[in-house]
């Protein structure tokens, strides 16, 4: 392997690395760097997976968050870290029938090639993206420290990574 491909995977595992940990700190297994989607919870497994490709409506989540919850200035992958943690931490707080309709709704919506801002919005409030996405804001909320430390820790080796990937 070339100096320079050895240097990438050196940078890319210590990425995965911060994220694994802290997924752990948060009580739950890391299913590691996924391809094509950010995050994605088993909840009885309690494993969390992730990916860092951005996706066409992440500004409309960030909007969403900001509005309903005064989230303000956390990334979209820390938050959307902390919304699959909360399907798992909310996971038993829907009935069946409110389950049901929100699986429904998913299925229904996931045959749409694009979604629109009103679309996500929807999605979003669906009760079980809702209390996922109320749990993660006030774990930030109440562990702002924390998640600051570890949301500019992310973001500095990404930042690092890039430039020496696209530099050598």
């Amino acid at each position: 392997m070339s100096k320079r491909k050895n240097r990438i995977n050196k940078g890319l595992s210590r990425i995965v690395g911060i994220i694994d940990r802290y997924i752990e700190l948060l009580g739950c297994e890391s299913g590691g760097l996924q391809d094509g989607f950010r995050c994605k919870c088993y909840d009885d497994e309690c494993t969390v997976m992730y990916s860092l490709f951005s996706f066409q409506n992440d500004d409309i989540v960030l909007q969403f968050a900001k509005d309903e919850f005064n989230i303000n200035d956390i990334s979209i992958f820390t938050l959307s870290l902390l919304h699959e943690v909360g399907h798992i931490a909310t996971q038993c707080e829907l009935t069946k029938k409110e389950d049901a309709y929100c699986w429904a709704v998913k299925k229904m919506l996931s045959e749409q090639d694009r979604w629109s801002k009103g679309v996500t919005v929807t999605y979003m409030r669906l009760p079980d993206e809702y209390m996922a996405t109320q749990w993660a804001c006030d774990y930030i909320h109440n562990n702002r420290k924390e998640v600051l430390h570890f949301d500019n820790l992310l973001k500095k080796e990404l930042k690092n990574y890039y430039r020496k990937w696209l530099t050598e």
